[in-house]
């Protein structure tokens, strides 16, 4: 059963429409009642055909969860080597390029 709250916002919408395209005075009420009772058919239905209303998966959002930790994780991380090569490099007058982290471990090259 439609509500009549709703199905007065549809009738409205379609009958404004159409009175906008000079066109209202072609369809009886029971026409743009008809036409309404499509529509919030149709509406309802919309987010079934989009997922919008789709469970997510909780173990695909707990996956996602996850990826977006590791990032974080691996961006601080970067930013930390980052800082611990730039200051060997400054303490030991070497060149940034030729210091490296590797498996936990700060190597560098010697020239």
């Amino acid at each position: 059963m439609i509500k009549d709250d709703i199905l007065e916002y549809w009738i409205e919408s379609i009958e404004s429409l159409l009175d906008e395209m000079d066109k209202l005075d072609l369809f009886t009420s029971d026409d743009t009642k008809l036409m309404a009772e499509a529509l919030i058919i149709t509406a309802e239905q919309e987010s079934m055909a989009f997922g919008y209303d789709a469970i997510p998966n909780p173990q695909l959002t707990i996956i996602e969860h996850l990826k977006e930790l590791h990032e974080l994780r691996n961006a601080k991380l970067e930013r930390e080597n980052a800082i611990l090569r730039q200051t060997l490099a400054d303490a030991k007058k070497l060149r940034l390029n030729d210091i490296y982290v590797e498996n936990g471990q700060v190597k560098y090259l010697i020239r």
